[in-house]
């Protein structure tokens, strides 16, 4: 153990001191170490440089006090890990420090421990500069005094990953810096320097690691700029006094102190976050450069001016307010709001300009819960109290329940506002001479969303795709078998169905159209007959079909797209009182179970994922009359009055949209009704004779008649397809039986319904006998 001071201040230059681990230089009431210029001191591991300065002890000066280690310029100082360099001073030990620098050009780096006792750990009193700090261990003080006080100017404390710096830092030199690396700690009250020095404070991410977070409780104060660079977060919950410039590179930087006094917040990329009431400075300029957001997360802020090229989320509940005392000016920046979507009196955040606005914005409006409902002058968003040339432009939809909101400037005395309106205007009558504004005024029509009406298409899909007639799976035909005398029936079916679709919703602001596809395939599984005159058949089936519909408005000009896919099983059986001929009386009827998947895409919305599934029957029958016969052209002719009654039941999914409107279908348990007639030929040529060939033309005309509109309900609101409940439909087509096991058949169908409804339907068949 050494007990002497090394060194004797004053022209001791030159020198390596090089203490070895774990040995120990203790001078109790003496400095430890006291050199002047270009000197190498190296502590290694487990070493311990320490004294005891009395309370009578000499002022902390160089060569005067009783310093643990001093040096003058162009020494370093290496503390390696474990090493301790401690000043035990006395409460009144004169500020007599750990460490003594009285030059420049230094450099510490310390890995382990600098501790000062009621005087400060580190302590540099030149007025020339460049010295650099360099911590990766521990620099404390206990009791009073600095962790670090400096007054040389270009300073340069970097406080790495895994330091922890303890104690008041105080660096009134020009142009000194505290940098702090992510990983790093400072446990202080305050980070000073003197007005006007051109200091600043630099807050390192890590490369490569956006998740770290880092927190600095200590005011900082009179310093020139406050920076944030690299990814991370850091999270700054001290006062603000007299700094100049805040600035955020990249990364997040989030404040919560209050009662600042910042002139100027420059956002050049990342986040800068405000996390409690007016932490942004009252008197301050921000200014948001493309790459950079501010985000309030939900806190009410007051600020002088703001320049956005970049975005602003006020990003909290609907009420939070942006207060600009000045102007506001927007550089093609853009606003996110949350509005509770409702009435007039709705909840929102708001951007309140006491000053001008000028430059474009753009604006996105998220719903905050709201379940939509009608506007009258709208819901206040952007209010401004000078010149009100800035532009707010909407960017993307804003949807609420079964409506559309519109972004506008406000009429009348509110035309410097903005407001959110979810109703058209409403057309004032012409009138001579000009008639004053009704300050009450009537809302137009509500504003519906195209997807109101995709819902419904998708439904009223998936409840037909698969509704077919009798004849859809064509006339039966038969012959006698010649070998067996037995007759005989088709064993195998298929058809192909296309159609096309127009449709309007019962408000008339909505028009959709849609296109089909089907596929189904059957059997006859059992026949039997109870006179051996008539025949009653037992089938399966099974298809595939697949819908798509766009909606437009030709309100909003938005447009949605609906898709239906999904597969059938089902049962059928028909009977006829005359099997040989099918004249006379039929019945027919089927049943059947589909699942579909189905999803609405509504203009820039997220796609809309849900099920529906459920079960479809059907009951018909008619009567074929032979009302004339030729024999000279080998035909004979036939009016069939028939009625049929489909009950349709799939049901959609309830769910909740990404926006949170609730929807449910309207329209399973629809009772489709046809009443219609049907004439036809049965015919074949004089080659044909004896060759089992038949052709039966035919034209059919049906009303038919639906009890319930399928549609959907958005939060309470339902929107419904309209024209549908009463449709006429005229049909031609041929069958066409080919050989004793071949036929073909086809037909092209057009319903008309009210208020622009109509179908295009084309179907092929086919079937083979086994």
């Amino acid at each position: 153990m050494q007990t002497s001071p090394l060194g004797t201040g004053p022209d001791l230059n030159n020198v390596t001191i090089d203490v070895l681990p774990f040995a120990q230089i203790n001078t109790d009431l003496l400095r430890a170490i006291s050199l002047d210029s270009n000197a190498s001191i190296t502590l290694r591991n487990g070493a311990i440089v320490q004294n005891a300065p009395p309370a009578t002890a000499g002022p902390g000066q160089w060569g005067a006090g009783e310093n643990t280690i001093e040096f003058n310029n162009d020494t370093s100082l290496d503390i390696q890990a474990g090493a301790q360099v401690i000043n035990r001073g006395a409460a009144t030990a004169s500020g007599n420090s750990a460490i003594y620098i009285n030059g420049n050009g230094n450099t510490i780096t310390n890995n382990g421990t600098i501790q000062g006792t009621n005087n400060p750990a580190i302590v540099i009193r030149t007025s020339r500069a460049g010295n650099i700090i360099n911590n990766y261990g521990t620099i404390s003080t206990l009791g009073s005094g600095y962790a670090i006080d400096s007054t040389s100017p270009s300073t340069k404390v970097n406080n790495h990953s895994g330091g922890v710096i303890t104690g008041d830092i105080l660096l009134s030199g020009y142009f000194s810096d505290l940098t702090l690396d992510s990983g790093s700690v400072v446990n202080s009250r305050t980070i000073s320097t003197v007005a006007s020095t051109a200091n600043f404070v630099i807050l390192n991410g890590v490369a490569g690691n956006p998740d770290t977070v880092d927190t600095l409780s200590s005011d900082i104060i009179n310093f020139e700029i406050i920076s944030k660079y690299g990814p991370g977060e850091w999270i700054l919950t001290g006062r603000f006094d007299g700094v100049r410039d805040v600035s955020v590179n990249e990364g997040i930087l989030t404040l919560s102190g209050t009662g600042n006094t910042v002139r100027f917040y420059n956002i050049a990329g990342g986040t800068l976050a405000a996390d409690n009431t007016n932490t942004l400075s009252i008197g301050s300029t921000v200014t948001i450069q493309p790459a950079g957001t501010l985000d309030l997360r939900g806190y009410n802020q007051s600020v002088q001016a703001i320049q956005n090229a970049g975005v602003i989320n006020l990003n909290g509940t609907a009420g939070t307010e942006l207060t600009v005392a000045g102007n506001y000016t927007g550089n093609n920046g853009r606003l996110n709001f949350n509005a509770k979507l409702s009435d007039d009196a709705s909840d929102s955040e708001r951007l309140i300009v006491q000053g001008d606005t000028s430059g474009d914005t753009t604006v996105t409006v998220n719903n905050a819960g709201g379940s939509g409902a009608q506007t009258i002058d709208g819901i206040e968003l952007i209010s401004v109290t000078g010149a009100s040339d800035g532009e707010f432009i909407q960017s993307g939809r804003i949807v609420a329940g079964a409506y559309d909101y519109t972004l506008e400037r406000g009429t009348g005395a509110n035309d410097a506002n903005w407001y959110l309106n979810s109703s058209t205007v409403a057309e004032p009558p012409g009138a001579e001479p000009e008639p004053i504004p009704d300050p009450h005024p009537d809302p137009g029509d509500m504003v519906e969303r195209p997807e109101d009406s995709s819902y419904g298409a998708n439904l009223a899909a998936a409840n037909t795709l698969f509704a077919a007639s009798r004849d859809t799976r064509s006339v039966l035909t038969t012959y006698i078998d010649p070998i067996t005398g037995q007759q005989q029936t088709t064993s195998l079916w298929m058809t192909n169905t296309g159609g096309h679709n127009r449709s309007r919703d019962d408000s008339g602001q909505l028009k959709t159209q849609s296109n089909r596809y089907v596929l189904q395939l059957g059997g006859d599984v059992g026949q039997w007959s109870s006179n051996g005159i008539d025949s009653f058949r037992l089938g399966l089936m099974t298809g595939y079909g697949h819908a798509r519909s766009t909606t437009d408005s030709q309100v909003s000009g938005y447009s949605s797209r609906g898709s239906v896919d999904g597969y059938s099983v089902g049962v059928y059986g028909t009977w006829y009182a005359d099997a040989a001929h099918h004249a006379g009386l039929y019945v027919d009827g089927w049943t059947q179970y589909g699942w579909f998947n189905n999803s609405v895409n509504g203009q820039d919305l997220n796609e809309q994922d849900y099920n529906s599934k459920g079960f479809t029957a059907s009951l018909e029958s008619g009567y074929a009359f032979n009302i004339g016969n030729n024999p000279a052209k080998n035909a004979a002719y036939y009016i069939e009055p028939q009625a049929q009654a489909i009950w349709m039941d799939v049901k959609a999914d309830d769910f909740n949209e990404d926006n949170g409107t609730r929807v449910t279908g309207d329209g399973d348990g629809n009772i489709q009704t046809r009443l219609g007639v049907k004439a036809y030929m049965n015919a074949y040529s004089e080659r044909d004779k004896n060759k089992d060939r038949l052709f039966q033309p035919f034209i059919e005309a049906n009303w038919i008649h639906n009890s319930k509109d399928f549609g959907a309900t958005l939060n309470g609101v339902t929107v419904s397809q309209d024209g549908a409940a009463n449709i006429g439909e005229l049909k031609i087509g041929v069958n066409g039986q080919l050989s004793k096991n071949f036929n073909l058949w086809g037909s092209i169908g057009q319903q008309v319904g009210n208020s622009g409804y109509s179908d295009t339907a084309g179907m092929l068949g086919m079937k083979y006998l086994f």
